[in-house]
């Protein structure tokens, strides 16, 4: 019988109960039971209970098999040899009253299935009255879904559990004959037993349970010839492991498949499973990981191993985790012939960045994928990855070296690391004085270069910044281990890090190709005229404000957005902060009589646009609660006002349109 048929055969057989009489005595039931029970399982529990026979339903007699076992079945009755079993465990009802629950995993010739005791009859195991490999006739039981939709047969109160002394007449189903490969795990297996070689483990984590009492957890990273896979191991199966080391050869057997984190595969091993370790395997050989290109990584990806040389080294920096206490992070940038990428480290293993070298070569095994700034692919060495400095590989040889030629502006892209780039300062840096997160005061310097190819923004640090203060338009300058990241209005900015070295090859020397100075002599031209990665002027009339100007609080280092966090500030790129600036950004339309363009003010060409600072925009900003309030204040004056704009033009990355980036505003 379904449910619905049982409930109705109540109802007719017990005339007092109405179906909210009978509802409320199923969801007690339930709720008895710690909510381990569906409510399918509760329904057939309260109709056995009633004395109701449903013979006339599904009813599943003596003499029965495990692959015959129906979920919603009353009254089945198997014979089979016990193949693992777990030890009661206590739970709490919501009335306050003790419950016990404990498993066996009982095999015929048709299969494996899980018989759930409960309360009192769970004091077969307890006494010791049973034990793996005696055959057992588990009488009276009814079927329900278990955690993995598979049938499990439950023993309330008239269920048996008989030891029989007779050898069964059929050849149970054993782990060794059910070995399986990874590549076959699938979700909802729920006895699994497969055999593979640790390609890492994570530390143990100990938790405590709702009622009370202490558990621990493992993850260990496992592959055999077909695939790989993470088992996950609880309480005493944690013990069984805890010497294992790479590259040794398990034996997993009653796991259960389940989806875990980023909705991969995992074997859980618990109560019900075995752990092993076996000696002189073949599997040994498949401890060597087939590598995966920097150039095929893309989002999603778990468990890859990766091969590169060290093009960078940055910086260890500490964080307060959420959940309490303080992490450690650091990164390294790696590259091999089809690209390169970011490798985070976390805690732990942040402490090899003290150890590497530039062009060290680094094994990444079982790394994972994620979004990085700019939405390029990163690589994050996880609490069961492991990293290998200078490992004996044959592909070492054929990894690239850095190489010593410039690359040309216009061949850049966000995420490239340790390039080398040559080009014309277009305008006077400018440099200034800007406060790190933790109070120090250091030099930052901004300019722009270009060369026949294009031109980019680029950001300075300390000393590199000292060498160019007062550096003259049209000074060539050779950068040296820089990188390509998101500028804040989607366009392209080269920043540099410890390792960058800035070489000065000539001073305030402008080439033949160029004449005039890009910025003072510049000739206007018509709107429609205007290239992109050009210097130029306009001339024309503000038509409207976009509505995404605004005045918001940014970092004083990087300039982008910051968020508030408790009492604290903190900016995605540099961390914490000890207080924010606020940044006014106005884009308007300027048209002429040949055409139209997107204009960016940013600064103090956004304050003299405004006729307003950034801290009274910001004031504001505040006191009308919206981040445009001083802009829209304001708009009504800009539009229709004569402007003559210099600046560079640049496609925006948020829609793929030219806009002009101003430097410098003359209002008419």
């Amino acid at each position: 019988m379904n449910r619905k048929e049982i409930v109705e055969k109540i109802l007719a057989l017990r005339p007092d109960l109405t179906v909210e009489d009978l509802q409320r005595i199923i969801r007690t039931k339930i709720e008895g039971a710690g909510r381990l029970l569906t409510e399918e399982g509760a329904t057939f529990m309260v109709a056995n209970e009633f004395g109701i026979d449903l013979s006339n339903g599904n009813v599943v007699g003596t003499g029965m098999k495990i692959k015959d076992l129906i979920i919603g079945a009353n009254d089945a009755t198997i014979v089979g040899v016990v193949s693992a079993m777990s030890p009661p465990k206590s739970f709490v009802r919501r009335d306050g009253v003790e419950g016990q629950v404990a498993r066996l995993v009982v095999s015929d010739d048709t299969g494996t299935t899980r018989v759930v005791l409960w309360n009192e009859k769970t004091s077969i195991i307890s006494q010791g009255k049973v034990s793996p490999n005696q055959t057992v006739r588990i009488s009276h039981g009814y079927v329900r879904a278990g955690l993995t939709g598979n049938p499990e047969l439950n023993l309330g109160r008239r269920g048996t559990v008989v030891v029989l002394s007779s050898t069964p007449a059929f050849e149970p189903v054993t782990p060794q004959s059910s070995l399986k490969k990874i590549r076959d795990l699938t979700e909802g297996n729920y006895f699994v037993n497969f055999v593979g070689v640790v390609k890492g483990l994570s530390r143990v984590s100990s938790f405590q349970r709702a009622n009370g009492m202490q558990g621990q957890v493992m993850r260990v990273r496992l592959a055999d010839d077909t695939g790989r896979v993470r088992a996950v191991l609880w309480d005493d199966q944690v013990n069984s492991v805890k010497e294992t080391k790479r590259g040794d050869v398990l034996e997993i057997l009653g796991g259960q498949v389940r989806r875990g984190l980023g909705n991969v595969l995992e074997v859980h091993v618990g109560g019900l499973g075995q752990v092993k370790l076996l000696k002189d395997s073949e599997l040994s050989e498949y401890s060597i990981p087939k590598l995966t290109k920097i150039g095929d990584l893309r989002l999603g990806m778990n468990d890859v191993d990766v091969l590169g040389r060290i093009m960078d080294v940055g910086q260890i920096r500490e964080f307060e985790r959420r959940s309490g206490g303080v992490g450690r992070v650091g990164s390294l940038y790696v590259m091999d012939g089809t690209g390169s990428t970011r490798l985070t480290l976390w805690d732990a293993k942040a402490d090899v960045l003290d150890e590497v070298s530039l062009d060290d070569v680094v094994l990444v095994e079982g790394g994972y994928t994620r979004e990085g700034l700019g939405g390029v692919v990163e690589l994050n060495l996880g609490s069961m990855s492991t990293l290998t400095v200078n490992p004996e590989r044959e592909e070492v040889q054929s990894l690239p070296h850095f190489s010593s030629n410039a690359m040309a502006i216009g061949e850049l892209n966000v995420g490239m690391r340790s390039i080398i780039v040559e080009g014309d300062v277009v305008e006077d840096p400018e440099v200034r004085d800007v406060t790190t997160r933790d109070g120090a005061e250091i030099r930052l310097a901004s300019l722009r270069i270009r060369d026949e190819s294009g031109e980019i923004s680029v950001t300075l640090w300390r000393d590199l910044a000292e060498k160019v203060d007062g550096l003259a338009a049209g000074s060539r300058l050779r950068i040296k281990n820089a990188y390509v990241k998101m500028g804040f209005f989607g366009d392209l900015e080269l920043s540099t890090g410890r390792t960058t070295e800035l070489e000065l090859l000539s001073e305030g020397e402008v080439t033949s190709e160029r004449g005039v100075d890009l910025v003072n002599d510049l000739a206007t031209v018509k709107i429609q005229s205007v290239r992109e990665e050009e210097s130029t002027e306009v001339q024309g009339r503000i038509i409207d404000v976009n509505a995404n100007s605004k005045v918001f609080p940014s970092c004083p280092n990087c300039m982008k957005r910051v968020r508030e966090e408790g009492e604290g500030w903190v900016c995605e790129s540099c961390g914490e902060i000890p207080q924010p600036v606020p940044r006014l950004i106005v884009e308007v339309v300027v048209e002429d009589d040949s055409g139209s363009i997107n204009s960016v003010f940013s600064g103090a060409v956004a304050e003299e646009l405004l006729d307003m600072n950034s801290d009274s925009a910001w004031n504001v900003a505040v006191q009308a609660g919206s981040e445009g309030a001083p802009v829209y204040n304001a708009r009504d004056r800009i539009i229709g006002a004569i402007v003559k704009l210099t600046g560079h033009v640049r496609r925006s990355r948020r829609d793929g349109d030219l806009r002009l980036y101003v430097e410098r505003l003359t209002i008419q």
